[in-house]
């Protein structure tokens, strides 16, 4: 559970942030998020340095770099998302993944990520990292403060009525179309 005084200082972040921004335009749905480019890569790929010469699926190697610096294998981080080894083993084998934000961020809690590596594998499933966004800016304030454990982020964000994350096993890319990455 977390302390009133986390919760306040959470309060005043966002208040913050949002009355700092008060009066400024912003573009919906982030930096070209999810937008394909020629040749099937997103605009946060570009802006990352990457390419389609660079593999198919950014988000695995990229989430199996981190993993390998933290000497953490397949059926510990299965077992902290949640997942049976076979849903970590379909998400490996999925040439293009493409999975949702907030997906990546509890990938990001469950790894203990600091805010540039958090950027790191969001970028690298093609979305942004957004210092404006609530749900963003809870789940960086969370990240800040050593906060990592999924029931106390999901708390601070239902004091904002956001959508918690919640763990779901691997399915593959969305039936509704092709994936920007």
């Amino acid at each position: 559970m977390l302390s009133s005084e986390f919760l306040m200082d959470l309060a005043k972040k966002v208040y913050g942030t949002l009355s700092s921004l008060e009066g400024t335009l912003r573009p919906l749905g982030g930096e070209g998020e999810g937008v394909p480019l020629p040749g099937g890569i997103s605009v946060p790929h570009v802006l990352a340095g990457l390419s389609p010469e660079d593999g198919p699926c950014f988000f695995v190697k990229t989430l199996t770099g981190l993993m390998e610096e933290r000497g953490i294998g397949d059926a510990e981080m299965s077992s902290k998302m949640g997942w049976t080894p076979e849903d970590m083993a379909a998400l490996r084998a999925d040439g293009q993944c493409c999975p949702l934000k907030e997906l990546v961020f509890a990938f990001g809690l469950a790894l203990e990520l600091k805010r540039d590596e958090m950027r790191q594998l969001l970028v690298s499933a093609g979305h942004t990292l957004s210092e404006d966004e609530v749900y963003d800016i809870v789940l960086l304030h969370c990240m800040d403060r050593g906060v990592f454990a999924l029931e106390d982020v999901n708390e601070a964000l239902k004091c904002f009525n956001l959508k918690p994350i919640v763990l779901r096993p691997w399915r593959g890319r969305p039936a509704e179309g092709p994936c920007p990455v």
